[in-house]
């Protein structure tokens, strides 16, 4: 998980990314990435 810090430094940078790109939307990708994963890891489990 992404910590404050990093984030905090993340949004002091001048973004070349698209200003919409912020903190709340890294943490909600890295959410998303997560879950995906978890889903996978039991999708496989089950499938054995």
């Amino acid at each position: 998980m992404i910590s404050q810090s990093a984030a905090r430094w993340l949004a002091d940078r001048p973004a070349p990314w698209p200003a919409k790109f912020t903190a709340q939307s890294v943490k909600l990708l890295i959410a998303q990435s997560v879950a995906d994963m978890t889903a996978d890891s039991i999708g496989k489990w089950t499938a054995q």
